[in-house]
């Protein structure tokens, strides 16, 4: 396609435009276009045709056709916004490879179409249509064919790249003046852009009366005339109808043929009532005819190019009336969160069932705003009907003890939560008759000072209640049990407070005067979690608001009081589960400043050491999925109370439809080709069905077959395998969640980088264009920072970069990998 440069908003009615002639002309010609696979290309579009469509039907009609679409089309542009075709043909078979379409036919048909001499040949012979045969194709196809005309095509030598051949060229559409002076005219007076000779003098006389003419609301109707794609042009100059119709000659067609400025002279006569109206309807009418627009203006009534009820100002300030939005977590799902906690509430149930004597931990790891507590608060909700949830906000706890005892209280309160006001009080004693056997020497010695003092208030108080009358010896009776209640009450405070653990001064004195005190937690915690009468799942919130070392503690606390037990030999009561919501840069740097010593000794490139603590720690690390484009805008109207204008019956039956072929999918490469054949709107709503059916055991057990052809890149412990595995499929999910059908090949590559080299990962995310560096080393030290330079050389990074299924890995590869600016 060749057309001059313009802005985005001049480009979009021209790429519109040649569609609407394509799809016009392939009908014309008995082709299907709807029925072709396409591929948009910027300035041009792949079509594939099914191998029965005949193939002498492309030659036949089809270019004529064209001619002309596109002949009525520049009819109505400017001559600047007029347009000129180059169409490659070609046939043979094709492959799409989950990239777009490949082939040796489609190689040629793109070298030939390239050609600097088949461009200076369109230069040389301007005409509105070059076809470009192959040779093959004027082989097979139009040389004997006497009705397709062979002798008017002139053969050209090409040479592009590795090609290197002969094309066989038909110029078609003759046109007398040349592109670019065409383009040159766009610059000329008003009276050449609108009209010929013999409206010259109609300009005239119309050109005075608009200059003369004071038409409020000339914004609000040139608005309309430009339509609401395009936005408003500056008014500083603007006083009068005549200069906003020089203003919009600078202005292309849109894809209806009208001209703004005809539709903006339209809706200026109907504003008017006198004699200029008249001159304007007859103007309008003559250009209109010339044109061979009456029956486009008189299926276009003025009532449907209004755009607002409301006027529209030529610099609008900013509204006031916006309702203030609260940044506290969500309650409603808009950002797909809700979706995502479908799929870790089902992960989480299938780890239960396969192994409920197994802790499990999952990182949900993004940064601060992107909606980690939100999706805390909607797994709650799916899961607390068979699980016991632990709220833990690791921030508002920190200030307060030792991180195992605000998670043993934490624990108390929701096990207890659960229990009638009897069946509470029971699990308290039950408690406390436990931690006192823990303790051992120390709460009996206390028990025995205290029998002691209760011994002597009696035998105080005794004999003074002997003697007198009947009431005053009751009196006296009631006062003495009521000293010793009080005695044995402040004692069994004293006892609790200070070696029960029920205030964070108990919590650091048990510390200090039990011999290997964390061995007696870790029991306790073991007996807590057994008294919940469901299994248990923690949700730690907040932890990137936390000192490193509190970050540090509470962890360590998680993995040696709670995950280690319960043993399968110990106990009988499933296992906990976590789910920790934080910023992963965090953690790491928390752990890394706990341990400066071994920054150097331990860490490896591309593995740091905060990542080996984390590594150690969880199982799973979900990140946080970015909202589509379209789900960003319908975010952004929702909080600017906008309806969604898009909603109607075509859109439901194609969720309906998707759902259940959804539903009947076998494997993910079936589930991703269903979600993208869909349209952007049913694709927001079957994200999470199709996100959902990746999670169940036979497409998971699918998946995990076809990732076997991989192994040989990881290490071959069985952590490693098992991680990556496990990394796949919960990026797969959030991958479909974000409806990016990233290739499976192409995901797997980059888990197996995510798993061995986090640190390579995390840079790419943020610089996907630094793979170059590791794909050609002598780039490494302008692309990477110097701590990870030396795995530009690394022979099994490299395979895994370069590994031909699925490689070589891209910076546009990357970016929909890691889900940044993918869209």
């Amino acid at each position: 396609m060749a057309v001059p440069d313009g802005s985005q908003f001049g480009r979009l009615p021209i790429r519109q435009g040649v569609y609407e002639v394509l799809r016009t002309a392939f009908d014309e010609s008995g082709i299907d276009f709807g029925a072709a696979s396409t591929e948009d290309r910027g300035d041009g579009v792949l079509i594939l045709l099914s191998l029965d469509t005949p193939r002498n039907l492309v030659a036949d009609q089809l270019p004529e056709r064209l001619a002309v679409g596109l002949r009525r089309y520049n009819s109505t542009r400017t001559p600047r916004a007029q347009m000129r075709l180059r169409v490659s043909v070609n046939f043979g078979e094709v492959l799409n490879d989950g990239h777009g379409w490949i082939g040796e036919a489609t190689d040629i048909a793109f070298r030939q179409l390239d050609a600097a001499s088949v461009k200076e040949t369109f230069i040389e012979y301007p005409s509105l249509i070059a076809v470009i045969a192959s040779e093959r194709y004027f082989d097979e196809v139009i040389a004997h064919d006497p009705g397709l005309l062979p002798e008017l095509y002139r053969p050209i030598e090409v040479s592009v790249k590795s090609f290197a051949g002969t094309a066989y060229v038909l110029m078609i559409g003759a046109i007398s003046t040349p592109a670019s002076d065409a383009v040159s005219m766009a610059d000329g007076p008003v009276s050449e852009l609108l009209s010929a000779s013999d409206l010259a003098s109609d300009l005239d006389v119309l050109r005075s009366y608009l200059r003369s003419l004071n038409v409020p609301h000339l914004a609000i109707m040139t608005h309309r005339a430009l339509g609401p794609a395009v936005p408003l042009p500056s008014f500083d100059h603007v006083a009068n109808p005549w200069d906003v119709v020089q203003l919009l000659t600078d202005f292309d067609a849109g894809p209806d043929g009208i001209p703004p400025v005809i539709t903006f002279l339209r809706l200026l006569a109907e504003e008017l009532d006198d004699r200029t109206s008249v001159l304007i309807d007859e103007w309008v009418s003559e250009h209109a005819r010339r044109l061979r627009l009456e029956p486009i203006l008189k299926s276009s009534p003025l009532d449907q190019v209004t755009t607002s009820e409301q006027p529209v100002p030529v610099h609008p300030a900013p509204e006031t009336n916006v309702d203030w939005a609260s940044d506290a977590p969500a309650l409603d799902d808009r950002l797909s969160r809700a979706s995502l906690a479908d799929v870790l509430a089902a992960q989480l149930r299938d780890v239960r069932g396969r192994a409920p004597s197994t802790s499990f931990l999952i990182h949900l790891d993004g940064a601060w705003g992107t909606g980690k507590s939100t999706l805390l608060n909607f797994l709650q909700i799916r899961l607390e009907d068979e699980f016991t949830i632990v709220r833990f906000d690791a921030w508002r706890q920190s200030r307060l003890g030792p991180p195992w005892w605000a998670l043993l209280c934490a624990t108390r309160e929701a096990v207890a939560r659960e229990r009638g006001v009897v069946s509470r009080a029971a699990l308290r004693a039950a408690e406390a008759g436990v931690r006192a056997r823990r303790v051992g020497a120390g709460v009996t010695l206390s028990l025995f000072l205290i029998a002691l003092l209760v011994a002597g208030l009696a035998v105080f108080l005794l004999p003074r209640v002997a003697g007198g009358d009947a009431l005053a010896t009751l009196a006296k009776a009631v006062t003495a049990v009521v000293a010793t209640l009080a005695t044995l009450w402040a004692g069994a405070r004293l006892v609790g407070r200070t070696l029960l653990w029920d205030t964070v001064r108990g919590a650091r004195l048990f510390e200090q005067s039990i011999p290997n005190p964390m061995d007696q937690v870790a029991a306790h915690f073991d007996w807590m979690l057994s008294k919940a009468r469901k299994p248990v799942v923690f949700f730690i919130d907040d932890l990137d608001r936390c000192q490193s070392s509190y970050v540090v503690d509470l962890l360590d606390a998680v993995q040696t009081l709670i995950r280690d037990t319960p043993t399968p030999t110990t106990t009988e009561h499933p296992a906990a589960y976590f789910v920790a919501a934080a910023d992963g840069a965090w953690l790491r740097k928390s752990y890394e400043d706990a341990f400066p010593t071994f920054l150097g000794s331990v860490s490896t490139p591309g593995y740091s050491l905060g990542y080996l603590f984390l590594d150690k720690l969880f199982q799973l690390t979900v990140p946080i999925p970015m909202p589509s484009t379209r789900a960003r805008t319908t975010y952004l109207g929702h909080l600017l109370n906008i309806t969604d204008p898009h909603r109607d019956g075509t859109l439901d039956q194609e969720v309906t439809a998707g759902k259940t072929a959804l539903a009947d999918a076998s494997g993910e490469s079936e589930i991703l080709d269903i979600v993208k054949a869909a349209t952007p709107a049913a694709r927001d709503q079957l994200a999470r069905d199709a996100a959902l059916a990746l999670t169940t055991p036979q497409n998971r057990a699918r998946a995990d077959h076809s990732l076997r052809k991989f192994l040989p890149l990881l290490h071959p412990n069985p952590r490693n395998i098992k991680k990556f595995l496990n990394t796949y499929s919960i990026l797969r999910s959030v991958r479909t969640l974000e409806q990016n059908t990233v290739p499976s090949d192409v995901l797997a590559l980059w888990t197996i980088i995510r798993v061995r080299w986090p640190s390579i990962a995390d840079h790419l995310e943020t610089n996907p264009d630094a793979i170059r560096g590791l794909i050609e080393p002598l780039w490494a030290s302008e692309c990477l920072p110097e701590e990870l330079c030396d795995l530009a050389t690394d022979p099994e990074l490299r395979a895994v970069i370069l590994h031909p299924e699925g490689g070589p890995l891209t910076a546009d590869l990357i970016r929909q990998c890691s889900g940044t600016e993918w869209q």
